[in-house]
C-alpha cells in the first residue's frame, strides 16, 4: 500500500526555504506530526466491529449437552468474509510462497479473525509507537504493550544531516482493513498547514516590500 506524497514533498522543500532550523530537523518534526495525526484519525475499532467486517456470522453452540438453552452462545468457528481468503492470499503472494490449500486457508482465516479482534487498538497506537519514537516523539502513552504482535515490527528512522529523510514504518496486520486513507489524510492536512504558512510568509514579505 502507497500514499501520495508528491505535494508534500513540494510543500515541505518549499516551507525550507522560509525557515532557520536545520533540514532534518524540520523533516523529524513534520513527521511527528503525520504519525500522531494518523494515529488520532485511524478508527479503533471494537471487536464487534472487527468481527462483522470480517464474518458473514457464526457458528455457534445454543445449548449444553443436556439440552438447556445457553445464556451467551458459545462461538465454535467464524464463517469468514470474502476479504479474509484475499487478504490470506495477498500475504501468501507478497512472501512469494505458494497458494494454500483449502484446509489450511481455513484454519488461518479462523486465526486471523481471531487475531483482528484480540488486536483492535494496536493499528493505531502501537503500530507506529516505533516509528514515532524513532523521529524524535514521545510515543504514545497509552500504547497496549504488543511485544510479539505483528506491531512489534514496526520502525523508524530518524533523519540527519547527512540523511535527509525519515522512514516511517506500521507494521501492524490490521492496517490491511484500515488501509492508507488515515495516512493519506494525515499527509494531506499536514501539507495544506505548509502551503497556509508558506502564504502568510510571502504575504508578509510582500508587505514588507510594498512599505518600502
Amino acid at each position: 500500500m502507497t500514499v501520495n506524497t508528491t505535494k508534500f514533498e513540494a510543500a515541505l522543500k518549499d516551507i525550507l526555504k522560509y525557515t532557520s532550523r536545520e533540514t532534518s530537523v524540520v523533516i523529524n518534526s513534520t513527521a511527528i506530526e503525520v504519525i500522531t495525526t494518523a494515529a488520532a484519525l485511524t478508527k479503533k475499532a471494537d471487536p464487534s466491529a472487527i468481527e462483522k467486517k470480517l464474518t458473514t456470522g457464526v457458528v455457534a453452540r445454543t445449548h449444553t449437552k443436556a439440552g438447556k438453552v445457553l445464556k451467551k452462545p458459545k462461538v465454535l468457528a467464524y464463517k469468514p468474509d470474502e476479504l479474509v481468503y484475499m487478504i490470506l492470499n495477498a500475504r501468501q503472494s507478497r512472501a512469494g510462497k505458494r497458494g494454500l490449500t483449502h484446509d489450511e486457508m481455513s484454519r488461518e482465516a479462523q486465526k486471523l479473525i481471531k487475531r483482528r479482534k484480540a488486536a483492535s487498538g494496536y493499528t493505531a497506537y502501537a503500530g507506529w509507537q516505533k516509528a514515532l519514537q524513532a523521529v524524535g516523539g514521545r510515543g504514545f502513552g497509552r500504547a497496549p504493550k504488543f511485544d510479539g504482535s505483528s506491531a512489534a515490527r514496526g520502525y523508524g528512522i530518524k533523519a540527519t544531516p547527512d540523511r535527509l529523510i525519515a522512514t516511517l514504518v506500521n507494521t501492524a496486520s490490521a492496517i490491511e482493513l484500515y488501509g492508507v486513507a488515515p495516512l493519506q489524510e494525515a499527509i494531506d492536512q499536514k501539507t495544506a498547514k505548509m502551503l497556509a504558512r508558506i502564504e502568510q510568509k510571502l504575504a508578509t514579505r510582500f508587505a514588507a516590500e510594498k512599505g518600502h
